[in-house]
């Protein structure tokens, strides 16, 4: 036994350079061991390994499901070659024979037609199940840290895609009910057949990226999970896209692990961007086939929101700027499908996260606080190179959270009023669930500096520019959309020291400090509202050179642009 726990075990270097995707090397001795474990286990199913595990110490299952992971994974390697009692490397041929060939077994799924009684009906039979089930079961005793992009994982994770490709078009097929669905070799009614699979290769974050981002399989994949009426209500499948804290950021350049793991998290992440982006995958995720009229929001909330809070980090790339300290994200051409910056593919996020109330206002929340601290950049420096950059982004997320929740919302209600009513009160929740975090918590966010500085010289006006004013009557009601005159106001308020040229020419809206007044006292001084927005205006102009309706502008294009 204390062998077993000793070869099943990589020093942190060493799990570290697998993380990283890099060559981990062992010693020959090692890998003879592993190699004589996996041979020992040779002729035994899945379910008898499994049950045979099931009657060890829980250290003890650890070191084989481990030692399973050390011994398929092609970065092992051992640097001896020639040897046939050490294999020079890692990989699927060296797992169990029978595990292989139940990961490997060309009838997984299989379509027919049978005939039954002199009748014939469609079928679809999922066959090694239960066997896969056990490496499932197998894979889960193991330790996180050695789910690295090994074959047993990836090969594992193949079969749960097929599996569940299968589910999906049976149970999205309008003439299911007449349709044979076999699990090895028998109809059932427990449809509960690829969660523990995604439970336990969840986190092989390696293996992920790669499903996600197969050419062929990986679109489809993401969308049959987030179409799939799960049995657990997604609780297993979030695991593929749920990262731990700080995963999509670099936090030091210098760590090539910290960079290799929010590069992963960004091209995982991208990949499910570019999955949801289509007008053809809006059209299935906001009324999936067979589910009674239901979005993803609403079959599966809990996943959307795992979902939506991994896709915040990335609210400036959604909007055409790679965002702050984020790597691997590829917006490509799926987000601004028509490079007319529209960001109709976007758009499309945006409205999929609305689809749920609460994943919405994730996503929202992310926007808000990303448009804030754009804002707080531009008026720490105007004149910088990335200044109207920064503007465009503030307006362009303006659009996507406008629409966004738009789409998502525009058939639930045939009342007007209650229409523009819900997404009000959405974005307001999202405004307020930001600005009640405390100065401490939005200085975690990223621009967190600045997002503080816009709160907190902007006062009461804030809200207003960000989320507009609340709807009218029901005779008036419609969607009113961001108070860009206050926007503009709110980043003159912000600007440290403001120009002594446009303090001499707009000196009564300035107090006796040189401070800017606040948005009620100017109001005050200048009744007059298209003078006033004629002033600020101007101000806006003479401090960076930029136009005032730039943020309008963006705003206009992803709204009111059919593309």
């Amino acid at each position: 036994m204390q062998r077993i726990t000793e070869t099943g075990h990589l020093t942190s270097e060493q799990a570290t350079a697998l993380e990283r995707g890099e060559t981990a090397t062992i010693s020959a001795s090692q890998m003879e061991y592993l190699n004589q474990l996996g041979r020992s286990l040779d002729g035994k199913s899945p379910q008898e390994i499994e049950d045979l595990l099931s009657k060890l110490p829980p250290d003890a299952q650890a070191s084989v499901a481990n030692s399973l992971q050390i011994l398929s994974n092609e970065n092992v390697s051992a640097s001896v070659e020639g040897d046939p009692d050490v294999p020079t490397k890692g990989g699927l041929n060296l797992l169990p024979d029978k595990m292989r060939e139940s990961l490997t077994r060309d009838d997984l799924v299989v379509n027919s037609f049978d005939v039954v009684g002199g009748s014939g009906l469609p079928s679809i039979a999922l066959n090694g199940v239960a066997d896969n089930q056990a490496i499932a079961d197998i894979v889960s005793m193991g330790d996180d840290q050695y789910k690295s992009g090994s074959a047993l994982d990836s090969a594992l994770l193949d079969v749960g895609q097929k599996y569940l490709d299968a589910q999906v078009a049976h149970e999205q097929n309008p003439e299911h009910k007449f349709e044979y669905f076999t699990v090895d070799g028998r109809g059932t009614q427990d449809m509960a057949i690829t969660e523990q699979i995604f439970a336990a290769v969840g986190d092989d974050k390696i293996a992920v990226d790669a499903a996600v981002n197969n050419p062929e399989s990986g679109g489809g994949f993401v969308k049959d999970v987030l179409s799939h009426n799960w049995t657990d209500g997604g609780k297993a499948a979030s695991t593929l896209f749920d990262f731990s804290g700080g995963d999509a950021t670099v936090e030091n350049p210098n760590d090539p692990t910290d960079v290799a793991t929010a590069t992963r998290t960004g091209s995982i992440m991208s990949a499910v961007g570019a999955a949801v982006s289509t007008d053809e995958a809006w059209k299935l995720l906001s009324n999936i086939p067979e589910a009674d009229g239901q979005s993803t929001g609403q079959l599966n909330p809990d996943l959307l929101q795992t979902v939506s809070r991994s896709m915040s980090p990335y609210v400036s790339d959604l909007a055409g700027s790679p965002g702050p300290n984020v790597a691997g994200f590829d917006r490509g051409e799926w987000a601004d499908p028509t490079d007319n910056n529209q960001y109709k593919g976007s758009a499309n996020v945006f409205a999929l996260m609305n689809t749920d109330e609460g994943a919405g206002r994730i996503l929202t929340q992310a926007a808000i606080a990303e448009q804030l601290a754009s804002e707080g950049r531009y008026a720490a420096d105007p004149t910088g190179s990335d200044s109207r950059a920064e503007l465009e982004r503030v307006g362009r997320l303006h659009g996507l959270i406008d629409r966004g929740v738009l789409e998502a919302v525009q058939d639930q209600y045939d009342d007007k009023a209650a229409h523009a009513q819900v997404i009000y009160d959405r974005k307001e929740a999202a405004f307020t669930a930001l600005s009640t975090m405390g100065s401490f918590g939005i200085d975690k966010l990223p621009g967190g500096e600045f997002v503080n500085l816009m709160i907190d010289s902007s006062g009461n006006s804030l809200q207003s520019a960000m989320i507009g004013k609340p709807p009218g009557g029901a005779d008036q009601a419609a969607l009113n959309p961001p108070d860009f005159q206050r926007d503009t106001y709110n980043i003159l308020r912000a600007v440290p020291e403001m120009p002594m040229e446009i303090r001499d020419q707009h000196g009564k809206y300035f107090d006796e400090s040189g401070q800017l007044m606040s948005w009620n006292e100017m109001v005050k001084t200048e009744p007059d509202d298209i003078k006033l927005g004629a002033d600020c205006a101007e101000m806006f102009e003479v401090l960076g050179g930029t136009d005032a309706d730039g943020i309008l502008h963006a705003y206009q294009i992803v709204v009111l642009t059919d593309g």
